[in-house]
């Protein structure tokens, strides 16, 4: 996925590199086919998450987005928190008005093609600033893909804060849908050692 405006810079093409990690047992046979979803899946727009190019924007790091449809993200996940310093960066509207319809003076999209739409901002389930004030990044994070579409989505980003005093499981879940988009957050945080956090929220 890229972004809309960054069709002219190096490298902006249409490309798809998947990665398929599969449990085989030895002498194992394996038989599947591949299918790639677009707009629609079986009569709901299709939900899919991948990593999201950051070619011309900021620097690289790991920017995971979820998309609904062919449109556009419905919400970014940055797991390191590298560029904004929160686990979501991006939260768009499903179903309304593409970007730049006000100045068009006309809706931008329909159902069956959606469009990018306005950027709502980003949010953290653990921010916690130490008694100096230091921001307790999650270092050592994994990310594991569980289920990427084209009915739900699945992702959990593992982490501990830096000063190792927290470890944090942060699962993330969309699924399609003919309306609205729906996102489940569900957190599991193992205190590992006493600290003090006078700045603290889950």
């Amino acid at each position: 996925h890229t972004k809309p405006g960054w069709e002219t810079l190096p490298y902006v093409h249409t490309w798809y590199s998947p990665v398929v990690m599969l449990d085989v047992p030895a002498m194992g046979q394996l038989s599947f086919e591949l299918l790639l979803a677009y707009q629609y899946y079986e009569g709901l727009h299709s939900v899919s998450h991948a990593q999201l190019s950051l070619i011309g924007w900021g620097t690289n790091g790991l920017w995971e987005e979820v998309g609904l449809g062919s449109g556009g993200e419905a919400i970014c996940y940055e797991p390191d928190g590298q560029h904004r310093r929160g686990l979501v960066t991006d939260v768009r509207p499903f179903l309304v008005c593409g970007m730049g319809s006000a100045a068009a003076g006309q809706c931008k999209g329909t159902s069956d093609n959606t469009q990018w739409t306005e950027n709502h901002g980003g949010m953290d389930f653990l921010v916690a600033f130490n008694s100096s004030g230091s921001y307790q990044y999650q270092t050592g994070v994994e990310t594991r893909h569980i289920a990427n579409g084209p009915r739900l989505t699945n992702v959990t980003y593992s982490g501990v804060t830096a000063d190792g005093g927290i470890a944090a499981k942060r699962s993330v879940s969309t699924w399609s849908t003919n309306d609205y988009a729906r996102h489940l957050h569900s957190f599991s945080y193992r205190v590992l050692r006493e600290g003090q956090y006078p700045r603290f929220t889950v």
